[in-house]
């Protein structure tokens, strides 16, 4: 994935893949960070960093920590939001 221009898209990619990997597991299922970056062939952690706080502003993920998380999940408004863009 070529790294989106705003952090709301990037917010909304990194949404995406967390629902792609962990729709088939029992809610809430916690994925980390590193793996979504490797699965969208990221590596900019102050970017992805962004994109999360993002992310949990606008309540579609949930991370294990304000800054720098290390896990996120899913929320039910993120899943709302992908069937909406």
């Amino acid at each position: 994935m070529a790294r989106p221009k705003s952090p709301e898209a990037l917010a909304k990619g990194i949404t995406r893949a967390v629902h792609e990997a962990t729709k088939h597991k029992p809610p809430p299922y916690w994925i980390s960070v590193e793996t979504i970056m490797r699965t969208l062939g990221l590596a900019d952690w102050d970017a992805v960093d962004l994109a999360v706080q993002h992310a949990e502003r606008q309540n579609w993920l949930r991370a294990d920590s304000a800054t720098k998380a290390h896990s996120l999940c899913i929320t039910q408004s993120g899943i709302v939001m992908l069937g909406k863009s």
